[in-house]
């Protein structure tokens, strides 16, 4: 990534609503020529102490989900709509706050060119597609937009949903979702790129 990108994302933006209620903007990570970018809502606690992004308890699921899936982590590119952590109840970032931080995210999606967009959530997966449809119903499914020509989309639950869910993570996404997933891979000719 051109390095005044990622530190302009560190700077965070000045006239953001939540920019004095955290410790830090929490960059991207991962690598600059994956296929496959993962995107989140904003950072939690442990992002915003540490400064990276899904390494806190759903960040762990988030792992899992990899390695069961036979994908390396250090191989997708991991972002957020939002770059800051919102305080104390882990707030969702409001329309105001997702639009500070539209066009580092668009210039990122511009600079990756990402065959697979992986949105995790309903409010990451509303912010980059203007689609509103239950994120539960259309978990795991290959999308696509006229609107939006050239981007796929494989939306996903949030991670810390399947941690709230008892047996959710077994029953649904192991079993339902890594198949259609690993399906998708191959049909895109990435699987290898990610494993």
């Amino acid at each position: 990534m051109i390095i005044s990108l990622l530190d302009e994302i560190k700077q965070g933006c000045p006239n953001c609503p939540w920019k004095d209620r955290k410790s830090q903007t929490v960059p991207p990570e991962g690598s600059e020529s994956s296929p496959l970018i993962v995107i989140g809502r904003n950072p939690g606690s442990t992002e915003d102490s540490v400064g990276r992004p899904f390494i806190g308890p759903a960040g762990k699921h988030l792992d899992k989900f990899f390695a069961d899936a036979g994908i390396s982590r250090d191989k997708v590119y991991i972002t957020n709509t939002a770059k800051c952590y919102g305080g104390p109840g882990d707030p969702c970032p409001t329309d105001e706050v997702f639009d500070c931080c539209e066009d580092f995210l668009k210039r990122e999606l511009a600079l990756i060119q990402p065959k697979l967009i992986m949105p995790f959530g309903f409010d990451a997966y509303r912010r980059i597609t203007g689609d509103v449809s239950p994120i539960s119903v259309i978990q795991g499914k290959k999308t696509e937009f006229r609107h939006l020509p050239g981007w796929v989309y494989f939306p996903m639950t949030h991670p810390s949903m399947w941690l709230r869910s008892k047996g959710y993570y077994d029953r649904v996404i192991l079993q339902k979702v890594i198949p259609e997933f690993r399906q998708v891979l191959t049909d895109l000719g990435i699987l290898d790129q990610l494993a």
